[in-house]
């Protein structure tokens, strides 16, 4: 059973072999203006001016195709089960319905432990007793 070895740009660093990501590092060194200078590349990274200008744009689109599939990929993703666009409303906590029974269980209670006489002469009217 033959089995197939992974390429290294596969398994390599953002999608690029250890080469293309040494020659993009490079590159970022040598560019003035938004344009990288090939001869100074090529200088830098050992290489002849025509190679530096052959595989530095390969590395770049291969570098841009992974950033984009890995873009897609997240959106992708996060736009699974998401909700749709709407303020997110803070909810409002109620207060226990117990504690409203219970208060007026002890209210009742309350009222229950006054002897008659007692609840009889707080409401008499003056002049009464």
């Amino acid at each position: 059973m033959v089995t197939q070895k992974a390429s290294p740009a596969a398994t390599g660093f953002m999608g690029l072999s250890e080469s293309q990501n040494r020659l993009m590092l490079l590159a970022t060194l040598c560019e003035s203006t938004g344009h990288v200078d090939y001869e100074e590349l090529a200088t830098l990274a050992g290489i002849t001016k025509a190679s530096a200008r052959t595989m530095y744009p390969k590395a770049r689109k291969k570098l841009a195709a992974f950033h984009a599939a890995t873009i897609s990929a997240a959106s992708a993703n996060s736009t699974i089960g998401a909700a749709p666009d709407a303020p997110i409303l803070a909810k409002k906590s109620a207060a226990p319905r117990r504690y409203k029974k219970r208060m007026a269980a002890n209210e009742t209670a309350a009222d229950e432990d006054l002897p008659d006489t007692q609840y009889d002469a707080d409401n008499a009217e003056p002049g009464e007793a």
